[in-house]
């Protein structure tokens, strides 16, 4: 039974247990001892569940504590070495590690701190209660010192001493000593916040301040506060002491000396007049140093430090004649692990290590006593504006100089030639700038995030910066992080991880190659991603050795892909597996790479990755191997997913612009530095000499908007609205960061601004009449809208604006989020479901009130003129300063004959009285002075003026020669007659000034021909209707179209049959009507199809007729032969295979409607039929065709498409290994046989010669690539034919001609087929002289050039 004793003990038993179980134990225990003391009223079974709880949790502890009892029992045999200075320095140490949480030891290299610390931890008790571990910035030191630990323990690597690596470990419960790199002690950071694994913590080569070190550093220091047992130990060989020790509450520091010899220093300093002019450089000098060394002294090897590997290479190549008597190295970190250990070798000659900062402090190379510094180096910077990853030259910190100094005294004094003054190295920072201020800190902040470091209640960049790092990153670095981190999706709108940020966190690898596989899961391409991500996380495994160049270009080029890097590395990746499939021995596998020149230790390691992550991704459930390979699209559009920032758009040759406008050059050593597309993505952009993309690929810019999605930015232009559509519309132009990857569309801009797009709908679809719409509102509103300013026009006044004004009201008040046709059809359904469809009828209320000031009656003005039984239409404009302006009678040439010549004087009674009043002003002073005031006088007349008689009538009127020459019909003499009566006053006819009269009161007439195309206009009516009944008597008979006048409309009603379903009737081209009215008329019958229907009507002109005709004809024939077509609309139903076939030239749409037409052409040859006779003849010759055609119409199509495929496929090939220019001339060529659409074009009975000449294409095409010269000189004999094709299409020809001309380009292609493939035969004899012979026939008109000239 459970009681308070029992778990007093259990108490006492906690604090012995291993340190990863107390926090878990001591929870558990504080929510146990609760229940019991709330347990008032003991119940069997809650007592029961407390005791269960408690065996549990006491068996946990009890296993805890064997553990660690097990683990204090273990005695390795620990020794120090007394030749090692740190040695001497083990009771400061321990002392210190007993009474301080942090200590910092700062040991010279060789001073033996790194393996000795971990065993004065041993001896001082640690490592029991958890593990010690002891980090390193490298792999390869990890592994090697928990090795040489493990030696000095006498104990095997996994006992007592272990190491954890990316990707590979060895321990046990017995492990005391861990070696781990920084990054993977950060990352336990995930799973274990407290480090309950670890009681003492040494962070080693903390002076590389690299970004997992600065990392820790701020995390330990907020650690320790919580854990009083940790301990930590940082050291290094040179470290800014004081900065630590303050940063970690003025810890202790220890200093320990290294062995080694005393260094001489020599300055000589470079003449900078000299440096700038590029005179001398630091090439030169180093040269000049090494020769100085090699020539007066004779002993100890030189280490030469140079900014890079292009300057390693330079000096080598320089020292050449060197080579006899010396050992030339070079070193740098893209050399082979075989080229790098040839420096540790012992050589009788003397050795001249050219390196790169890798020698300062990574390696120990025996035997250097000179060490020439050029105080260079290339340092990695991450610039955040930029978004690029700079590699520049630039001048080392002093704790590096010291580095490099130091090296020259390992075995003895030496000496060290500083190719800079000391008044450099004075100025030089002190200690390296830390890595987190100069790089890209996306990883760091995910990282962070994951882990909720930071202020809690501060967010985005704010929480970061408040994270206790030495040297806090700029902002502007952090910023740019979270920027990274929110373009690849990452975060929510809070700036925290979203659920694909907690994905990506999951995975330990750069957050954009993370991101690359979680989208590839989406596109089906995992496995080759997974294959891509794994090798952008190594080195290239390319080898290229100094000796064996070209030889190794030559061996890689069986894996290049021609349009990806990206791809190439797969090339690799794929080989090498096929080629492990089949050895199945590493030693065989060695020998493979070293034939291929790749990397046996890197394709290892990346074969390594591969593996991790796949485990990483299966662990989270995110393993899904697509078993189909995937497409160039796929894998490309799941990296792009990652590298957004990365892409390019070609400026010209290699030269691209990138995001934010940078100028950027694809590296030279790329596959596609000479043949690269429009867009590009590179895996990174790294700055040297110039701004290079590396591993680049080409890709579709279509691909960019959709995962750019948030990043995408939209201008948009002035919104307008788009008749066709029906919608208002906004011209979208779309960036990604400043590269435009959509130039321009059409978008709906309700989308963008519902109220403006209601707006602009309301104004230029409803107020201005635009939308094409029968919609009955629309129509009503509009007519009512019209007959108010067909008034307003009648009456001299202009209430447009007010009326449109009036109108946008209306609707504004009615319409709200209406930006299209689409969207006003829909309120209108659902207001007609309510009962008030008719919502948006206007009535004249709505409108403005007409003016106070009736200008007249508006039966004053009519809208025609009746002449007999022929209406004049008239036109009202108000538009002062135009021709128009006024009324215009509208007359037609069939109709001249009925009106009268004087009727234009009297169109309208409401301008009588303001034409009276200009006609009294014109008189003579003396007479005018009777009619004062003018406008009385003016109105009294108008009441008392009436027209004249037999104005209706004009047959027997005729014109006078003299228009002046008025008579009694006229509205000057009709008004002087009513002056004589009226005022007993004579005025003469000359006395009245019809030019007075402004021009808008004097009738205008508009005369049209039979096409509906004005003659003559103007004011002289008299003259214009005289004018243009002479020239209808030069031809009497004239062709019409369809009108209102009598005669037409009875011929038209005799002409018209409805309803047709056999043939009946006749239709000849053109018949003669006569017209008692004037001369005779012409119509011309045809057949036309309304809503399935066919009927035959009668058209104003033949073209007209001909074109409604030739649908009608074949409908009727194919109706005919209906039965007999029924396989082939079959056929025509499923075209999917040929979907991707006829992509070139149109969609699938297009493509089934030209065919159907091509059939129907080639069935139904001929667009007119007189007769039923000819029309049986033509139904029999249709069936005959189709039992030739059957089983050929389809099959020839396809054929012709691959045909046309396979001349695209050898067009590719020449374009890599010709001239542009022969390139571009075949494909025109090939482009006029089988332009878009060409079923629709080119008849069927074509198609096999075209498969005859894409044939000849082909041959000249293999012909062309072996020999060039010969292709041209046959070129030269085809060329005049090519112009004067050319020539004769720019000419304006007829009918015939046209006929011809088609004629004659199916002709020259016969030629040319016999030119440059004579053996694919031609069906007829053709040569330069029947060609000419031909056109000189036939473009008799035209004259032709029949030179020779270039093509």
């Amino acid at each position: 039974m459970l009681t308070k004793e029992l778990l007093q003990d259990l108490e006492h038993l906690i604090p012995n247990v291993m340190q990863a179980d107390r926090h878990v134990l001591r929870s558990r225990f504080g929510r146990l001892s609760a229940k019991f003391k709330n347990l008032s009223d003991p119940h069997p079974q809650s007592l029961e569940a407390l005791e269960t709880d408690y065996l549990k949790l006491l068996e946990k502890a009890e296993v805890s504590k064997n553990k660690l009892e097990r683990r204090k029992a273990l005695q390795p045999r620990i020794v120090f070495p007394s030749e090692l200075p740190i040695s001497e320095h083990r009771d400061q140490i321990l002392e210190a590690l007993e009474s301080h949480q942090v200590l910092i030891v700062s040991g010279e290299t060789g001073s033996g701190k790194t393996t000795q610390l971990p065993k004065f931890c041993l001896e001082a008790g640690r490592g029991r209660r958890g593990r010690i571990a002891l980090t390193q910035p490298r792999r390869v030191a990890a592994t090697s010192i928990s090795r040489q630990i493990a030696h000095e323990l006498e104990t095997e690597v996994g006992r007592m001493v272990g190491y954890r690596i990316r990707f590979s470990e060895k321990h046990s419960e017995e492990t005391l000593i861990q070696v781990m790199t920084d990054g993977m002690l950060l990352a336990e950071t995930r799973s274990d916040r407290f480090l309950d694994q670890y009681d003492t913590i040494i962070l080693d080569e903390a002076h590389e301040r690299s970004l997992n070190i600065d990392f820790l550093l701020g995390y330990l220091l907020q650690l320790l506060n919580k854990r009083r047992d940790l301990r930590l130990i940082i050291t290094s060989a040179s470290i800014d002491t004081d900065q630590f020790s303050k940063n970690f509450g003025n810890a202790p520091v220890i200093e320990v000396s290294g062995r080694s010899y005393p260094v001489e220093i020599q300055y000589q300093g470079l003449e900078e007049s000299r440096i700038d002019s590029g005179e001398y450089t630091v090439i030169d000098a180093a040269c000049d140093s090494i020769r100085e060394v090699l020539e007066d002294s004779r002993e100890g090897d030189l280490l030469v430090f140079l900014p890079g590997e292009q300057e390693i290479r330079e000096v080598i190549e320089r020292l050449s004649p060197y080579q006899q008597d010396h050992l030339l190295l070079p070193l740098y970190g893209r050399l082979t692990s075989k080229e790098q250990n040839r420096i540790f070798r012992v050589s009788p000659k003397r050795k001249v290590v050219v390196a790169t900062n890798i020698a300062e402090t990574s390696l120990t190379i025996p035997g250097i006593r000179y060490v020439i510094d050029s105080g260079t180096a290339r340092i990695s910077r991450y610039l955040p504006r930029k978004r690029i990853q700079r590699l520049q030259v630039e001048l080392i910190a002093q704790s590096n100089a010291l580095q490099r100094a130091g090296r020259a005294g390992r075995v003895g004094p030496g000496v060290c030639i500083r190719l800079y003054s000391e008044e450099v190295f004075e100025q030089l920072r002190e200690y390296a700038e830390p890595e987190i201020l100069r790089s890209n800190l996306a990883g760091v902040i995910l990282q962070m995030l994951s882990l909720d470091l930071g202020h809690s209640n501060k967010k985005g960049p704010d929480r970061i910066t408040s994270f206790p790092f030495m040297n806090p990153p700029p902002a502007s670095a952090v910023r740019e992080g979270f920027k990274l981190l929110d373009e690849l999706g990452a975060l929510d709108s809070d700036q925290r991880l979203n659920p694909l940020g907690r994905q990506l966190a999951r995975l330990p690898i750069e957050p954009q190659i993370a991101r690359m596989l979680l989208e590839a899961l989406e596109e089906q391409a995992l496995r080759e991603v997974l294959v891509i991500a794994a090798g952008l996380s190594i080195q290239d495994p390319r080898e290229f050795p100094l000796e064996e160049k070209e030889k190794a270009r030559q061996m890689h080029r069986s894996f290049v892909h021609p349009d990806s890097d990206f791809l190439t590395l797969l090339n690799i990746w794929d080989r090498y597996h096929d080629e492990w499939e089949s050895l199945r021995t590493e030693n065989k596998m060695r020998k493979f790479c070293k034939k291929h020149f790749l990397s046996f230790v890197r394709l290892r390691e990346w074969r390594d990755i591969h593996r991790q992550l796949t485990t990483v991704l299966k662990e989270a459930r995110l393993l899904k191997l697509n078993q189909n390979p995937a497409d160039y699209g796929a894998i490309h559009r799941s990296i792009l997913s990652g590298l957004l920032n990365c892409i390019a758009q070609k400026i010209e040759k290699s030269q691209y612009r990138g995001a934010g406008g940078k100028e950027v050059y694809i590296f030279p050593g790329s596959a596609l530095a000479k043949r690269s597309g429009n867009w590009i993505l590179a895996a990174e952009q790294v700055e040297t000499s110039r701004l290079f993309a590396r591993k680049v690929a080409n890709i579709e810019v279509e691909w960019l908007e959709r995962l750019g999605g948030k990043l995408c930015r939209s201008i948009y232009s002035e919104p307008l609205f788009n008749e066709e559509s029906g919608i208002v519309e906004a011209s979208e132009r779309v960036t990604l960061y400043g590269l435009t990857i959509v130039p321009r569309r059409s978008i709906p801009y309700a989308r963008i601004n519902r109220a403006e797009a209601t707006r602009h709908f309301i104004q230029e679809a409803l107020v201005s009449g635009r939308l094409r719409s029968r919609l009955p509102f629309f129509r009503n509103n509009r007519k009512l809208k019209q007959q108010l300013l067909d008034q307003d026009a009648k009456l001299r006044r202009n209430r447009e604006h007010d009326l449109d004004a009036a109108q946008e009201a209306f609707y504004t008040e009615r319409l709200h989020g209406i930006g299209s046709i689409h969207d006003l059809n829909r309120l209108l359904r659902n207001r007609k479901k309510e009962g008030a469809d008719g919502f948006l009828m206007m009535k004249l209320d709505d409108f403005l009130q007409l003016a106070d000031e009736e200008l007249g009656s508006i039966e004053d003005y009519p809208d025609h003129w009746q002449s007999g039984e022929v209406r004049f239409p008239l036109k009202y404009e108000f538009l002062l300063g135009s021709d128009s302006d006024g009324v215009t009678l509208q007359a037609r040439d069939e109709n001249l004959s009925f009106l009268h010549p004087y009727a234009l004087e009297w169109l309208v009674p409401g301008q009588w009285e303001e034409r009276i009043f200009h006609l009294l002003k014109s008189l003579p002073k003396t007479t005018r002075r009777h009619f004062v005031p003018l406008g009385d006088s003016a109105k009294s007349l108008r009441a008392d003026l009436k027209p004249p008689e037999g104005l209706d009538v004009s047959n027997s009127i005729q014109i006078s020669e003299s228009v002046k020459n008025r008579t009694g019909y006229s509205f000057i003499e009709n008004l002087r007659l009513l002056v004589r009566e009226t005022y007993r006053i004579h005025i003469p006819e000359e006395d009245w000034d019809w030019n007075r009269i402004p021009d808008y009161l004097k009738p205008r007439i508009e005369i049209r021909d039979s096409r509906n195309k004005i003659v003559h206009a103007g004011r002289e009516g008299l003259e214009l209707i005289r004018m243009r009944k002479a020239e209808l008597k030069q031809s009497p008979q004239i062709s019409i179209s369809r009108d209102d006048s009598v005669v037409w409309k009875k011929a038209a009603m005799k002409w018209k049959l409805d309803e047709i379903n056999g043939w009946n009737f006749e239709l000849p081209r053109e018949v003669e009507i006569e017209n008692p009215g004037g001369p005779n008329l012409k119509g011309f019958p045809g057949l036309s199809i309304n809503n399935e229907r066919i009927s035959r009507r009668l058209f104003g002109n033949s073209e007209e007729a001909s074109r409604s005709t030739a649908p009608a004809l074949y409908k009727m024939l194919s109706l005919a032969v209906g039965p007999d077509l029924a396989w082939m609309q079959k056929e025509l139903s499923d075209l999917h295979e040929l979907h991707a076939l006829y992509a070139p030239f149109g969609s699938p749409e297009a493509m089934k409607e030209d065919l159907w037409q091509n059939l129907f052409q080639h069935l139904f040859e001929g667009s007119w039929i007189s007769g039923s006779h000819e029309y049986e003849s033509r139904i029999q010759e249709a069936q005959r065709k189709m039992e030739s055609i059957s089983g050929q119409f389809l099959p020839g199509f396809k054929s012709l498409l691959e045909s046309y495929h396979l001349t695209q496929e050898e067009l590719v090939k020449l374009k890599e290994r010709s001239t542009q220019m022969d390139h571009n001339n075949l494909v025109e060529h090939v482009s006029s046989l089988l332009p878009s659409r060409f079923p629709a074009k080119i008849p069927f009975v074509q198609w096999n010669n075209l498969k005859r000449y894409l044939k000849a294409v082909r041959i000249r095409l293999d012909r062309l690539m072996q020999n060039p010269e010969k292709d041209l000189e046959k070129s030269m004999n085809l060329n005049p034919w090519i112009k004067i094709l050319s020539q004769l299409k720019e000419e304006n020809l007829n009918q015939q001609e046209k006929k011809a001309l088609e004629e004659l380009f199916w002709f020259v292609e016969e030629y040319r087929v016999s030119l440059f493939a004579p053996e694919v035969k031609t069906p007829v004899p053709v040569s330069p002289r029947r060609l000419e012979k031909f056109t000189r026939q036939h473009f008799p008109r035209h004259p032709l050039i029949f030179t020779a000239g270039p093509y």
